[in-house]
């Protein structure tokens, strides 16, 4: 009857680690898919393309993803422009702040230093405040504040 009981406590003891062991995994899956961040959505816009050179990360102020991109010298207007914007908001959807820096030629990444006389624009999407501006020129050498576009970041979403 001894021996009975010793398998018995034996039994309950292995039940109590395995049961423990579950609780520990099923609760470590939980924080590990809740603590992720949320899938960007990246609608395919198929008007013009884009090309992403370099990213880097600010060391001072708040904390902003700075792009360095290029698109072609024709869609440096209004509407592409916007559409740009949209893009970026979505895909980098995680971020509080997105600095993209525009250029209209994709080869001065390749060459030593930055021409910065290919550097037509920029936009800033600020979700903190709220905000989104875009600054570019029409033509390269004009004033990069040529053109000048408020929106509130969340208006950009709409297609």
């Amino acid at each position: 009857m001894y021996e009975i009981e010793i398998m018995t406590k034996q039994k309950i003891t292995y039940f109590l680690r395995h049961i423990t062991g579950l609780i520990i995994l099923l609760f470590g899956s939980s924080l590990l898919i809740f603590g992720q961040k949320l899938k960007c959505k990246e609608k395919n816009f198929n008007d013009f393309k884009y090309q992403i050179a370099l990213t880097n990360r600010t060391v001072s102020g708040p904390p902003t993803l700075v792009l360095y991109l290029s698109i072609k010298s024709k869609n440096f207007n209004q509407e592409d422009m916007k559409k740009l914007a949209r893009m970026l908001e979505r895909k980098y959807c995680n971020e509080s702040r997105v600095s993209a820096l525009i250029f209209d030629d994709r080869h001065i990444f390749y060459s030593e230093g930055i021409e910065w006389t290919a550097y037509r624009g920029d936009i800033e999407i600020d979700r903190p405040t709220s905000k989104c501006s875009i600054n570019f020129s029409t033509q390269r050498g004009n004033s990069r504040k040529e053109v000048v576009i408020e929106i509130e970041p969340s208006k950009i979403m709409t297609p």
